[in-house]
């Protein structure tokens, strides 16, 4: 059984739940639910989004307690301004496409309503909203100041992963007609996609970054899309084709194997279907020797 160590997520998640749960202990008139709550809540796996997280959950906050003190003066039970405030809750945050704050703000309407029974609802708002903003930045500061996730590192490993990928799967289409790798590449490349567009986010907001290696990742995402697109192309036009003579240099250039023993294709005298097939190898092969192209140095880390 392959053991799995604590994530540094985790350990993050419970130390701001620690600080939370003692500053509660210190702080007068806190209710250390909603505190540790936020905090969890606002825990993400990167810095960018952990602020992301903490400003849309700072806008669910002040929703709630607006709905909260909007339905005091309504004359309905109790019960039936629960149900309303929470259905208003998730309403608006979805007409302001903030849908994680749904949570936050919903628990905020139940706090409210549920225990402002010892100070004015006024008061007690204010109480609850001060909470939940105590526990988003304890959270937040925290993603920010210990051990930081490294965005750069985790697209440098899926563009590898992604890479690798991609030679065994173009090896196989072409010398074997076999697809079967072609769903696992696409599945790489949405998670290099990813990865880079977390890394873009926080470009704006964290300078740390090399802008030259920034750029040639950027352009790494336009190759890798080319070449999921031209060897999905390639393996739906099957085997049975010559290549021409120059794709085969450029196959035994880029992966050390070529049609050697088979006739080579003169697109003078090729049927459409093979000069089409040409074409989309050319693509293909140039988009996959631009992959190969690692000229950054940070590469060979």
């Amino acid at each position: 059984m392959r053991i799995k160590y604590l994530g540094m997520r985790t350990f993050k998640t419970g130390l701001a739940v620690l600080v939370t749960a003692m500053l509660a202990m210190v702080i007068p008139n806190t209710v250390p639910f909603n505190i540790i709550f936020a905090s969890v809540i606002c825990m993400e796996t990167s810095v960018v989004s952990s602020f992301q997280a903490g400003s849309n959950r700072v806008v669910g906050t002040f929703i709630g307690a607006i709905v909260s003190l909007v339905l005091l003066y309504l004359p309905i039970p109790n019960p039936i301004r629960l149900a309303v405030g929470v259905m208003l809750v998730i309403y608006i945050c979805n007409m302001l496409n903030i849908k994680k704050s749904v949570g936050i703000g919903a628990s905020i309407v139940i706090l409210i309503r549920t225990g402002s029974g010892e100070v004015g609802p006024l008061e007690y708002t204010v109480r609850r909203i001060l909470d939940t903003l105590l526990g988003i930045g304890v959270a937040t500061l925290i993603n920010m100041f210990i051990s930081p996730p490294n965005q750069m590192k985790n697209v440098r490993n899926s563009f590898f992963r992604f890479r690798t990928m991609a030679m065994e799967t173009v090896s196989e289409v072409l010398f074997y007609g076999l697809g079967e790798g072609i769903g696992k590449l696409g599945g790489e490349l949405e998670g290099f996609k990813s990865s880079f567009g977390l890394l873009s986010e926080e470009i704006s907001l964290l300078r740390k970054y090399e802008k030259e290696e920034i750029e040639y990742f950027a352009q790494m995402v336009e190759a890798a899309e080319r070449v999921n697109l031209y060897t999905e192309t390639i393996a739906l036009m099957g085997k049975g084709h010559n290549v021409t003579a120059d794709n085969n240099t450029k196959v035994k250039k880029i992966l050390n194997r070529d049609f050697e023993g088979e006739e080579f294709a003169d697109l003078r005298t090729s049927s459409r279907e093979e000069i089409i097939y040409n074409y989309n190898l050319a693509k293909l092969l140039s988009a996959v020797e631009k992959l190969n192209k690692s000229d950054i140095h940070v590469l060979s880390e």
